[in-house]
């Protein structure tokens, strides 16, 4: 019996491996920007910007930095799968500290190598951008960046449930999760005050989702904030796949950090009988997670507005997300204030 579950994980492991060339494959052979010069259309594929001559009017095309950034990328993405062979084998020798260092090191090398892709593309764009002769357009190919996201996204699920096997899910903790979740989604799409004209707006959505991360763990919180909220937001906003990492994965991962300062300030307060100052700890654990999840939020929106938006400046980057995001959060942290007794 021993041997066929250490099998079945080993086939688990190589169906890992095998995503991962087939993913840089596709990588290097799709096209990554299209543009017109004169009437001429040309595709840009990375296989071709690196392995051959490229010139827009005779001008070499040097793109050393995203070369580089590329070789980064590969480096990670076959370090992350050795690292993830290293963990199975502890995980098998029942190791589970030192094969869970391993799952979490190697979901981070993956991480870093996702977040670094979503800069090549706009490289290669601003580099063109940059010589004196005018460009026709330039078309920026996201499909690519959505096919690769979800590539490395499920070896990142993989990285997650080996990391997280432990952690149970009842039928209450489910329904709840998905309950509010579901409210989340409903404040976003419809309660809200529209501040900008390319989306950006004040809603409630935070306030159901700050709640599971106070009454589930930060970890919960983040499933369903990032994963459950982001994505059907993603798809529901129909401003592409591409957009997901940085506008709601990231954006919103920060939500968790409310559950995580809410239960380290419950474990600080050692007068549990006084409900008062049990209330002013929660508040205050409420509050600094409340600042983390503002950074996430500015960090997360800022970063996909430079990479996919129009060129702005970062200050206006700063000016344009401010006139929503810290309200937002704001909102959430009045309404966390409010309804603490209650969820306490």
């Amino acid at each position: 019996m021993e041997n066929e579950k250490t099998l079945s994980s080993y086939i688990k492991e190589l169906i890992y491996l095998i995503i991962i060339p087939i993913s840089l494959i596709v990588f290097f052979n799709v096209t990554l920007l299209t543009y017109s010069f004169n009437g001429e259309i040309t595709n840009l594929k990375i296989f071709d910007l690196i392995f051959k001559d490229n010139f827009i009017s005779g001008q070499p095309l040097n793109v050393t930095l995203a070369i580089n950034l590329l070789i980064i990328i590969m480096s990670l993405a076959i370090f992350s799968g050795i690292l993830y062979v290293f963990a199975l084998i502890f995980d098998i020798k029942t190791k589970d500290k030192e094969a869970k260092a391993l799952y979490l090191s190697s979901f981070i090398s993956l991480f870093i190598s996702i977040v670094i892709l979503f800069f090549i593309p706009k490289i290669y764009k601003d580099r063109i951008k940059s010589f004196d002769i005018k460009v026709d357009y330039i078309k920026l190919d996201n499909w690519l960046l959505s096919i690769m996201l979800i590539s490395l996204i499920l070896l990142g699920i993989l990285t997650i449930v080996k990391l997280v096997k432990n952690v149970k899910f009842s039928i209450q903790e489910i329904c709840e999760i998905a309950i509010f979740s579901s409210l989340a989604v409903v404040c976003d799409q419809f309660l809200k005050i529209k501040i900008q004209a390319t989306g950006g707006s004040i809603n409630f959505a935070c306030i159901p989702l700050f709640i599971i991360a106070i009454r589930h763990g930060p970890f919960k919180g983040f499933v369903a904030s990032s994963i459950i909220f982001g994505f059907i937001t993603c798809l529901l906003d129909g401003y592409g796949l591409h957009t997901y990492l940085f506008d709601y994965f990231i954006a919103f991962g920060g939500f968790m950090f409310v559950g995580v300062f809410y239960n380290l300030f419950m474990k600080l307060n050692k007068d549990k009988n006084n409900k008062g100052k049990t209330y002013g700890f929660a508040v205050v654990g409420v509050f600094i997670g409340c600042l983390f999840a503002l950074v996430f939020r500015y960090a997360g929106t800022m970063t996909s507005a430079y990479l996919f938006y129009q060129p702005i400046t970062p200050l206006e980057n700063f000016i344009y997300q401010s006139t929503y995001v810290p309200l937002s959060i704001l909102v959430g942290f009045i309404a966390m204030v409010i309804l603490l007794e209650p969820i306490m």
